[in-house]
């Protein structure tokens, strides 16, 4: 996924009224991959979640062989995370997004909002778009590999790339988002 894609998937986590529950570097975009590993010293139990696992999974069109064997330390050591990761590049700026998003999650009355009826969406599928309204807090999303316009407007209160405001849209780089505080009614 994109830096982009990546930050629209931690503005909708973090952005529902939901408990936001974030897995091991998920928030820097980690590049080691999240596979069960487990370390059972008991023959019997190790082979059976070998086995179960390959089982599962085949159930689901998998070839056992792309199956990562959870008793193999390669696999614990692969899941390590490089935690240099989360000071350099686009790791960096996640991780920076992912602290803005949590600190506006914390300070906006809006996104603490516990209630599933007091969530709107809004969408487009041809264009690509999707509008989570939480309150006067606007979550605009480009999910398209090209730019596109949204029809929402309001004050930027975050955003991933530069958008454009206009009086009535906001016009989305691809795979971006920005957070808008609607204009208070008249």
């Amino acid at each position: 996924m994109t830096g982009g894609q990546l930050a629209i998937k931690a503005a909708l986590t973090l952005g529902s009224p939901y408990t936001a529950m974030l897995f091991m570097g998920e928030e820097w975009g980690a590049s080691s991959p999240f596979q069960f590993f487990c370390s059972h010293p008991e023959p019997e139990l190790a082979h059976s979640t070998v086995a179960g696992r390959k089982e599962e999974f085949a159930e689901h069109g998998w070839a056992a062989d792309d199956i990562p064997d959870p008793q193999d330390p390669q696999t614990f050591q692969r899941c390590k995370l490089n935690w240099a990761e989360a000071g350099s590049g686009e790791h960096a700026r996640l991780h920076r997004f992912y602290r803005d998003l949590i600190a506006l999650r914390h300070n906006e009355a809006d996104l603490a909002d516990p209630w599933l009826d007091h969530l709107m969406v809004d969408y487009d599928e041809q264009q690509r778009w999707v509008v989570m309204r939480r309150g006067q807090l606007m979550i605009a999303c480009n999910l398209g590999a090209e730019p596109t316009c949204v029809p929402v407007s309001g004050e930027l209160v975050l955003a991933w790339e530069s958008p454009i405001i206009g009086d009535n849209s906001t016009e989305l780089a691809a795979y971006s988002l920005a957070i808008l505080r609607a204009a208070e009614p008249a």
